[in-house]
């Protein structure tokens, strides 16, 4: 065997012998203990979680007064104006849409579509029916040059939303996902370092003393 090898494998029984027994307090709690952020995180996750269960329930209601009961909210298009989605682009506010039609669908996955103005509902035969000429309308400003000719844009983005309910975890539940993902991140960064470092993994050296 190499004389380096031999040094390296004294070395390594050398550090087993001077490592110092563990404390038992230095063990991970099996409770992580939920810190400010883990509260704030918890507080806007459930406003976010009122706010699109109050969109639900205002659709299943229109829906339910128009169709009946046997509809439920899947999801729905709304138009954007450009100036909108720059005026909000870096605030983290969501756009005013402009004009909105809402999907709902049974239970055989039909669907209707449908408008609501002044408090009543319009239905329509597809969401693109729904916007009518808005859906292509031409921006009065905005466009490109292409071939001489000046070609405006569309004044407004077609954009999606569905309907995702979801039950919002609390600080605590957060602080013990976080515990969890530290925790997984340690062992694969442990596994790694000791798959390039067999001899010291082998002699029972950890990465934080290697």
């Amino acid at each position: 065997m190499p004389d380096c090898c031999v040094r390296r494998i004294a070395n390594a029984i050398l550090a087993i012998v001077r490592k110092p027994q563990s404390d038992p307090e230095d063990a991970d709690s099996p409770d992580a203990a939920p810190t400010a952020q883990d509260y704030e995180n918890a507080r806007v996750r459930c406003e976010i979680a009122a706010r699109q269960q109050a969109e639900y329930d205002a659709c299943l209601a229109w829906a339910s007064a128009a169709f009946g009961p046997d509809w439920r909210p899947s999801h729905r298009h709304f138009l954007a104006a450009k100036e909108e989605e720059e005026r909000v682009r870096y605030t983290g506010e969501r756009p005013q849409p402009a004009a909105t039609v809402y999907t709902v669908k049974n239970v055989d996955g039909q669907a209707r579509h449908f408008t609501v103005a002044d408090g009543r509902v319009v239905e329509h035969d597809s969401y693109e029916g729904g916007f009518g000429s808005m859906l292509l309308e031409p921006h009065p400003t905005r466009g490109f040059e292409h071939q001489g000719k000046f070609c405006h844009t569309h004044r407004y983005s077609l954009c999606f939303a569905p309907y995702a309910l979801y039950a919002p975890k609390t600080a605590e539940e957060l602080a013990a996902l976080r515990d969890t993902r530290e925790r997984k991140k340690t062992e694969r960064d442990d596994a790694r370092w000791a798959e390039k470092n067999p001899l010291f993994a082998s002699a029972g050296i950890r990465r934080q003393e290697g």
